[in-house]
């Protein structure tokens, strides 16, 4: 058989990732990844102006793209706009690729991004990533593959936004079906298709045919299934999945013994411990008790540890 890195165009956000010995020559044969990154499916929205769950934006950066994306330095580079310019320190003029369209045959052009941000924007939408694109003051449509970004103040991370949230969706689509339809069978430029979802059970994407980057994906559908740290493991091992994330180290045994290889990648995954301060109450209101805290924790020991997990 013969041997190739295949291209799966999904971004997942976990450090650690798992195939069987044999993933390469399965997966070539019926062409079908079936995943298990998420426990549950309980907090997944499909309409991705009202998704903030990173891990959920796993299965949305199939479907939906955004006008940048991050390269593997995590400095935003091209995707829907190819090419970007500042004007003056409240303007970047944007040049989109021609010729994408949204699943549906609708064409991604100017109109859509200006459609797209002010959705997005819209405080009657009560998008939890408003907050992240909020510096946008306007979109100005120069002709059909041009548009300008305006923001209120100089905004020196506006590409890094761009990269991260301000998903672009169909305007027309969208007028046509209303906001519940559009959850219900999302449309966007992405590499997969929606399919169907069985609630707590899978979720399908099909491959895209017409996608405008050439060669890819190279895989006809991904499956998302949905279990805990412990079921994906057994599920790995009995054949069922493909690859999983986030299990417990634990298991690292079970797995080693079972021919399985595991695979160390960096992530854009930023973890943190937070005080809670809601409660009156709380001791974490006294600011001595918090950096009492933060002393007493060995910050570099924590780093060599998780890196050499």
């Amino acid at each position: 058989m013969k041997r190739q890195i295949l291209h799966l165009s999904i971004f997942l956000l976990a450090s650690l990732f798992l195939y069987p010995s044999n993933f390469l020559y399965s997966f070539d044969k019926k062409k079908i990844l079936r995943v298990c990154d998420l426990t549950n499916d309980a907090s997944l929205r499909m309409d991705p102006h009202l998704q903030f769950d990173e891990r959920n934006h796993n299965v949305l950066n199939q479907i939906f793209e955004h006008l940048l994306e991050f390269d593997i330095d995590g400095s935003p580079s091209p995707n829907l706009a190819r090419s970007w310019r500042r004007l003056d320190s409240h303007t970047v003029q944007f040049k989109l690729h021609e010729n994408i369209f949204f699943h549906n045959g609708e064409p991604c052009d100017a109109s859509a991004v200006k459609f797209s941000l002010k959705r997005n924007l819209d405080p009657e939408l009560k998008s939890p990533s408003y907050h992240m694109v909020e510096s946008i003051k306007q979109v100005d449509v120069i002709d059909k593959y041009t548009f300008n970004i305006v923001t209120k103040y100089p905004d020196g991370i506006l590409l890094n936004r761009l990269s991260e949230f301000g998903y672009i969706i169909p305007p027309y689509y969208i007028q046509m079906v209303g906001d519940d339809g559009f959850e219900k069978h999302p449309i966007g430029t992405g590499p997969f298709k929606f399919t169907r979802w069985v609630k707590g059970k899978e979720l399908v994407l099909v491959r895209n045919e017409n996608y405008w980057r050439l060669g890819i994906p190279r895989i006809d559908k991904i499956v998302f299934k949905f279990a805990d740290a412990h079921k994906r493991v057994d599920m790995l091992l009995r054949g069922e999945l493909d690859l999983i994330t986030n299990f417990e180290s634990i298991e690292l045994v079970k797995i080693n013994k079972n021919g399985f290889k595991i695979i160390k990648e960096p992530s854009f995954t930023i973890m943190s411990i937070n005080f809670n301060l809601l409660k009156r109450e709380s001791p974490f209101q006294d600011k001595s008790v918090r950096q009492a805290f933060n002393y007493a924790v060995d910050v570099e020991e924590l780093i060599e540890k998780v890196r050499l997990a």
